[in-house]
């Protein structure tokens, strides 16, 4: 049998670890951050030169220790926590007008189901202040009926930032503020763990689409295989839900390597280890990122989500009532319906695998006289990706449910796509009662059709 044995120490040893203790002891206690200039409000901006944090290793124990500055939690556990970060910016906040696009795209029922939390992970006194009664003011009844509340974490949560291990190329300055990231999306996540079924993480300068709470819940009993993330964001650490229970796992995370990576790449590792192979992303996203200035000193981020589903179609056509068709395999639930249907902002047709003798077919409730047709195909960010080539239009004024999908019978051309777009308007044609878009050639992947404008 094989006995393990402990190294002895020597006095000198002894010693050396002593005084290695003690001194790094006194440089956590005395570490600091050094406060930035910022203010809620478009007004002057306020400096507050008077704040001083001390820093010692965060305990695993310190999740309930968060020091709430407004509002509080619901006794009764609900469907969704929105957890929301934020910092002082030097160009001011966009936390207010985020709140707001939360409130205005959900109903009172939805909210009675969803709190949002919002930590401030800054130690700047008079943009707390200002926040506090921004919040007050214009938000008090969805503070008290319990929506929304905001909280801190104690100075003692934090280990010090400074000499820390460099990393991806990284300037000292980067380095410091991703690991500070880290450190305060895992105490928010530890936090808000038990106040709902489900988490999501949200940034602090986002829009969101209408009715995003009942599409979330759509989107969640949609889901036939096992997952651990769902994206409602292509966009950075916006719009990304978890299971509760599964989020101790990866605040745990984000504070052990909070030096060494940054959020997005500890989430990538955090999946794989969780065994999810595939993102599952809701196309329409409902979560938009609008931040110009980032929380990342003298830098700015002009980025949008491409996919957002507050987009306003181009041509916005009379498009009387149809029903539409398509022998394209659709991806996830980007039906071909959503590329007619005017009333559905930021909606598309997402097809996959595309081939020649592939066609659309839009067939009308009643025969109509049809003065101009425009159709805009391609990706959103890349206009030259996922478009239709070698396409043709057609009209006729009979179809057939021989086959199916149903199909439009046609009696002649209206045009050919070019660089991914049709638009014809060369006269009325009367009593039409179907269009036909036919592919006349092999695509690589993907169709995305943005929109079918049909006007009268």
């Amino acid at each position: 049998m094989l006995v393990r044995r402990w190294p002895r120490c020597n006095v000198r040893h002894w010693l050396l670890m002593t005084l290695m203790t003690l001194t790094l002891t006194w440089l956590l206690w005395n570490s600091s951050l050094r406060t930035t200039a910022c203010s809620v409000g478009s007004g002057t901006i306020m400096i507050d030169n008077n704040v001083e944090r001390r820093y010692t290793q965060a305990r695993a124990d310190m999740w309930g220790e968060a020091i709430l500055l407004v509002g509080k939690p619901r006794l009764q556990k609900g469907f969704l926590t929105i957890g929301i970060p934020t910092v002082c910016r030097e160009n001011g906040t966009y936390l207010l007008s985020t709140l707001r696009s939360l409130i205005d795209h959900s109903t009172a029922t939805d909210r009675q189901n969803v709190t949002v939390v919002i930590s401030v992970n800054d130690q700047n006194a008079t943009y707390i202040s200002e926040l506090k009664h921004a919040l007050t003011d214009e938000f008090s009844a969805h503070v008290l009926n319990g929506f929304i509340h905001m909280m801190t974490a104690p100075d003692s949560y934090y280990p010090s930032l400074d000499a820390l291990r460099t990393t991806f190329g990284d300037a000292e300055y980067r380095v410091k503020w991703r690991s500070k990231q880290n450190l305060d999306y895992a105490f928010l996540m530890n936090y808000a763990k038990d106040l709902s079924e489900y988490y999501m993480q949200l940034e602090d300068d986002v829009t969101a689409a209408e009715g995003y709470v009942q599409k979330i819940r759509s989107y969640i009993q949609q889901r036939k295989h096992t997952w651990t993330m769902l994206d409602f964001s292509v966009m950075g650490y916006i719009g990304k839900l978890y299971k509760s229970f599964d989020i101790p796992k990866l605040a745990n995370l984000l504070r052990s390597f909070y030096n060494e990576q940054p959020c997005d790449f500890l989430l990538l590792h955090f999946l794989n280890l969780m065994l999810q192979r595939k993102r599952f992303v809701r196309i329409p996203t409902l979560f938009n990122h609008v931040g110009y200035h980032s929380s990342l000193s003298n830098t700015t981020r002009n980025m949008v989500d491409v996919y957002f589903e507050g987009r306003v179609k181009k041509h916005k056509g009379d498009n009387p009532p149809a029903k539409l068709y398509t022998t394209i395999s659709t991806f996830e639930d980007n039906h071909i319906g959503l590329a007619y249907n005017k009333s559905i902002t930021g909606s598309f047709f997402w097809g996959r695998n595309p081939n020649s003798g592939d066609s659309i077919t839009v067939i009308f409730d009643e025969p109509q006289n049809i003065s101009s047709v425009a159709i805009e195909t391609g990706h959103f960010a890349d206009p030259e990706r996922d478009r239709a080539h070698g396409a043709i239009l057609e009209y006729g004024r009979r179809y057939t449910e021989l086959v199916q999908p149903p199909s439009c019978i046609p009696i002649a051309p209206l045009g050919s796509f070019a660089e991914g777009r049709l638009d014809y308007h060369n006269g009325t044609i009367s009593k039409v009662k179907c269009l036909r878009v036919t592919l006349t050639e092999k695509h690589k992947q993907w169709l995305i059709v943005k929109e079918i404008a049909v006007f009268l």
